[in-house]
C-alpha cells in the first residue's frame, strides 16, 4: 500500500499491491422475523402512548361539571 492508505499502482493502472483480503459475500444480519417482531413491538408501544395521550385529554377536556362552568358574576341569568 502506498502512503495514506492507498494501493499503489502501476504506469498501466493495474494495482501493483501483494495479496488481497477475502471478505465474506454477506454481512450477518438479524433474522427478518426477529426484526419483524422487534419493530412490531415498538408500533404497539407507541400507539399506547398514543390513546394514554388521547385518553388524558380527554378526560381534563370533556370530564367536569355536569351544566358546565358556572356563570361569572358581570353575566346576566340565562333565560329559561
Amino acid at each position: 500500500m502506498a502512503a495514506g492508505g492507498a494501493a499503489a499502482t502501476g504506469a498501466d493502472g493495474a494495482s501493483t499491491g501483494g495479496g488481497a483480503e477475502a471478505h465474506p459475500a454477506s454481512i450477518p444480519t438479524i433474522a427478518t422475523s426477529l426484526v419483524i417482531l422487534l419493530m412490531l413491538l415498538i408500533l404497539l408501544e407507541a400507539l399506547l402512548a398514543l390513546a394514554l395521550f388521547v385518553l388524558i385529554v380527554w378526560w381534563t377536556m370533556f370530564s367536569g361539571r355536569p351544566k358546565g362552568e358556572p356563570p361569572k358574576d358581570d353575566d346576566p341569568p340565562p333565560r329559561d
